[in-house]
């Protein structure tokens, strides 16, 4: 669920749904604050007009591990919270 904030100098409210936004007040114009793979919420905005929000990542990583081998590490990446939930082969191999 996303939250909504009044911003201190009443010009709009602060949004948070998955990335924070901002909605002018006067336009409705929404215009992105955050635009990376991760996650916010729980945010609040002081008198001052500083932005404290939680920011949820994860980090995945993909291992070879050759029997009778060590493992190596095949990639690793950072993604939107919780949208890694499996791995499989390809039909060729």
């Amino acid at each position: 669920a996303g939250q909504l904030v009044w911003l201190p100098d009443d010009s709009g409210w602060l949004v948070a749904a998955r990335q924070l936004y901002v909605v002018e007040r006067k336009t409705g114009r929404l215009r992105p604050v955050t635009s990376d793979a991760a996650v916010y919420s729980a945010m609040t905005v002081s008198r001052d007009g500083t932005v404290v929000a939680r920011r949820l990542e994860e980090t995945s990583e993909v291992w070879r591990l050759p029997e009778g081998a060590p493992g190596e590490q095949a990639t690793r990446w950072f993604s939107e919270q919780g949208y890694n939930h499996g791995i499989s082969w390809l039909p060729d191999g």
